[in-house]
């Protein structure tokens, strides 16, 4: 075995693994804040979202947020408000440390690309902000339908978790 022939066998695979750890990105971050309301009484409206918000994924998060204990209809309790937000990705962002509570949260790392956010907010009838649940992710190129779907799975399984 040549010289040539251990560099290649040595620092090929441990440049492909650098290559491959850079090129993914990271999973979509959570935070919730408050207590989602369930149960009889929690019937909610929905507000008009914008237009960069598919009526396939306002959709869902109604069904999810009907599985977690809410109602749509009737004589609404609550209003529940979607953003969709888009900034660049060298802005840092606070995200939870799982091993702190909120309050210690930490700055997400810069990176190259799109932060984008699906932010569900749901407000009493006195327009009291009573629960706040945001997931972010990291896009590379433009957002598409496939983040957006990505998000909208990602708040639908925070909304389970509220039970």
């Amino acid at each position: 075995m040549t010289k040539a022939d251990v560099l290649k066998a040595i620092c090929l695979p441990a440049v492909l693994q650098l290559v491959v750890a850079c090129a993914t990105l990271p999973p979509p971050q959570d935070l919730t804040s408050g207590k989602l309301p369930a149960g009889p009484g929690a019937s909610f409206v929905m507000a008009k979202a914008g237009p960069d918000l598919s009526p396939q994924s306002i959709a869902a998060i109604g069904e999810c947020l009907g599985r977690a204990g809410m109602a749509p209809g009737g004589t609404p309790a609550y209003f529940v408000q979607l953003a969709h937000t888009l900034r660049a990705g060298k802005t840092q962002v606070l995200i939870p440390d799982p091993a702190t509570p909120v309050t210690a949260a930490k700055l997400a790392p810069r990176r190259k690309g799109t932060l984008e956010s699906l932010t569900l907010t749901v407000s009493d009838i006195q327009a009291q902000e009573i629960f706040r649940a945001s997931v972010t992710q990291f896009v590379r190129d433009k957002p598409d339908a496939a983040g957006m779907a990505s998000l909208t799975d990602h708040l639908c399984r925070v909304l389970a978790t509220q039970k």
